[in-house]
This record gives C-alpha cells, structure tokens and sequence, in this order.
C-alpha cells in the first residue's frame, strides 16, 4: 500500500493509507507507460521481443526498477511514501510571475510561518517517495542511485576533466540571470538552448563550446548515469519523457555555428546540465530557476566525498528534503523556490538536469513554419482538403501526365533536336523515329 501523509502548515500530520490493491495500481501503470507512449514497438529499450506480450516486456522495466528502489518485485511490491502539500501546482503558476518575491523577503511580515523549524523534514529514512499537491500533481520525487552501477564514482573521478571556472557574477538580475542568487561556488552550463542567443535558434551553449573537448569528455564519461536518468524518467514521468523525446527536435536541429557538426541533445531527454562544484558553508539563496520548463522536473543529483548538511528546502510547501549522496530528486525549480540549508562539513558538489520553456517555444515555431509551408505547397498544387490517399493518385496522376506529355513532344523529332534538348528515346519509341 503506498502511505499518504499530509502535510500542512503546522507540524500535526494526518495519516491516510490508499487501499487500492498493488496489483490494480501496477497493471495500472503498466496500461499508462504505454498508453502515452513510452514504451512502444519502436523504443523499447533493449529492442521489442517478438513472442513476448507487450505489458509483458513493460512490467519486466518496471520490476527492474522498483526493486532497484526498495519497492518490492512486481504487484507484490510497489510501497512508494506519498507526502501531500496543501500548495497546488495550480498556485505555483499563478506565483511564477511574481519573480524576486521569495520566501526570504516575506520573514520579517510572518517569521513564525516562514521560520524553518515549523518545516517537514523528509529524511532519507522515508526511502524512496513523492510529493504531491491534492490534485495529485507531483511536487517531488526523491530516488536513490543503485552503487552498484558506479554512476557516483564516474562523477567523482571525472571531476579533475571539468577546466577551472573563474567566479563571475552577472550584471543582469533575475531569478536565473544571477549566479550570485545560487551561491559563489564554481558554476556551468552544458546545454542546448535558445535562450542567450539573438536569433533564438538552438545552440550549444558557450561554456560547453569554450571548454571543448573536456566538456563533451566529461558527458561521454557520465553517459551511463544519463541514459540511467532517462530510464528512469520514462518510469516515473512518461509524459515529460515523450515531450522531451520529440522527433521534431532531431528534425529541426541544424549544424552547430561552434563545432561544425550536426547538434543533438546532450543528456537524452534533458538538454543541459547544470554543474556546481565546491560548494560551502550557507552560501546558498533562495532563488527559482525562472527560464526553465513548467512541465520538465529539474534531476538534481548531489555527489563528492561525503557532507553533512545542504539540504534543500522547498519554501513554498513548507519543506525541507535530506538528499545525501547516493540519493537524487525531481522537482519543477521553475516553480518552487528553493535553497540549501548550510553545508556543516565537506564539499558538496551537484548535477542539475533541465531543459528551458524556449526549447519548446523553438520547436513549436519551427512546426508551426514547416506546416505552413507544407499547406501552401498543398494550395498550389490544388491539394488542399484531400486525404493522403487521394494526394498520393493526384501526385502519380501528374507523373503520368508529364511522362506521356514528354513523349507526345518527342514523336517527329529527329535524333539531332532530341540530342540537342538532353532527351532520349525510349525502347517503345524507337521504332517511330
């Protein structure tokens, strides 16, 4: 049974329990992650097994990472901890818009609600879990990272890859803008996106283009843990992994202005990747990551030696969420300002994954002109309204028309004009010249 529990203003809680059966829930799941379309014939991970039933090859995925999780093996399993926040998604959109007002400005009108004590703590000893508002939209999901596939150590190890990153702040203000708003700590972007460039196409972005070949070094080392993410968000999220999947991406990618190649995304389903380093004491401020997706959960995967500390605190749910080494956590950073407590001991290094809302306002742009285009062609040729059987018939009508046309042109010539037009008889022809 997944464990409810409520989460209010004040420290009381309110246990429920959801007495649906593990099996409903499972097969459940099983149903959506195909119906939305991510696991189909084509992108089955592994290749699809012909002889074997879809749900079937599905629920094996499935299993795999639930008990990857300490959930249990199957519709035996499935014990997921379900915290519910009073805040809807709904309120944090309608908040979105009120950008610099955060949580820590608001202390001095009510210093008892906003006071960290009066907090949720969700320890590591809750396992895996999720957040959700009332309306069962996911607030946050924590996960852990299984040791056995060594992800941590390849980001440890390939610390030494990344070049040194001198300590700037920006000029600009803002929720992103401001590095200063995330702390002073060795800070880049590895991404694909659009919105630092005039003309708004995707690129690559400047730190991953400067610090090449060590940048595309360090994501070749860290693949394993990419394509693990992806996994992973395909489970849990498979609406976010079918948007960030869109073919339309790889279709209207061009070359790359900095490397001469043809562009792709660089952490599969997430665009880019945000490294910070060296983190210290309470460095860290509240702030939002403003220019990233709505719909698109942040990844945030803190790893190093070993810290204490640099928790993260979700102002607006009231909340505060151990995420030690070994641990990782999904959340809308567009939405919910956020912070580290202070870091007491060690060196906290983390990878955020994201992708910025102007991906897809790229992407629907460029459908929007390729539609467009394809519907004046349409026009011109008197195709517009007709099914695709019936352009198909018209299309070879016209091949045919043009052929026997030619061959009405070429009946009296002689071989010299022909010759000198570049056309050739045909075998059928011959005889007539």
């Amino acid at each position: 049974m997944d464990t409810e529990e409520a989460v209010g203003t004040s420290q009381e809680t309110r246990i429920t329990t959801d007495f649906t059966s593990s099996q409903v829930r499972f097969e459940k799941k099983i149903t959506h992650l195909i119906r939305v379309g991510a696991f189909t014939t084509t992108n089955m991970p592994g290749g699809y097994k012909r002889g074997i039933p879809h749900s079937e090859q599905v629920s094996q995925h499935l299993s795999t990472w639930m008990a990857g999780q300490n959930l249990g093996v199957g519709v035996s399993g499935f014990q997921l901890g379900r915290f519910i926040t009073s805040m809807t998604k709904e309120n944090l959109l309608i908040r979105s818009s009120w950008r610099g007002l955060h949580p820590s400005l608001l202390e001095q009108h009510n210093p008892v609600e906003w006071a960290m004590e009066n907090f949720r703590r969700l320890s590591v000893a809750d396992g895996t879990c999720g957040i959700y508002d009332v309306q069962g939209e996911c607030m946050g999901f924590r996960f852990r990272i299984p040791e056995e596939d060594n992800h941590l150590q390849r980001l440890n190890s390939s610390n030494h890859i990344l070049p040194l990153q001198p300590l700037t702040c920006s000029k600009k203000k803002g929720d992103s803008a401001n590095p200063a708003q995330r702390g002073i700590h060795d800070q880049r972007h590895y991404a694909l996106w659009t919105a630092y460039h005039k003309d708004m196409e995707l690129q690559y972005s400047k730190e991953y283009t400067d610090q090449l070949p060590s940048s595309s070094h360090w994501i070749s080392t860290n693949e394993p843990l990419t394509q693990w993410i992806d996994n992973y968000v395909r489970l849990v999220f498979p609406e976010q992994w079918v948007k960030c999947h869109n073919p339309g991406f790889e279709k209207h990618l061009g070359i790359s202005t900095a490397t001469g190649e043809a562009m792709k995304s660089l952490f599969a389903g997430y665009h880019g990747v945000c490294i910070n380093r060296n983190m210290v004491g309470g460095e860290s401020k509240p702030h939002k990551d403003a220019k990233d997706s709505h719909t698109v959960l942040n990844t945030v995967i803190p790893y190093g030696e070993g810290f204490s500390g640099g928790e993260l605190i979700l102002w607006e749910l009231k909340m505060i969420v151990e995420i030690p080494v070994g641990w990782g956590f999904s959340f809308p950073g567009s939405l919910i300002t956020h912070s580290l407590t202070p870091i007491t001991g060690g060196v906290r290094h983390s990878v955020d994954y994201f992708t910025h809302e102007a991906d897809f306002q790229w992407l629907a742009k460029k459908e929007e002109a390729s539609s467009k285009f394809l519907q004046d062609k349409e026009k011109k040729n008197g195709h517009e309204g007709r099914s695709r059987k019936q352009k198909r018939k018209a299309k070879t009508r016209l091949v045919v028309e043009k052929q026997r046309k030619q061959q009405r042109k070429l009946k009296g010539m002689t071989k010299k004009k022909e010759r000198q037009i570049g056309l050739k008889l045909g075998a059928d022809f011959g005889k007539h010249a």
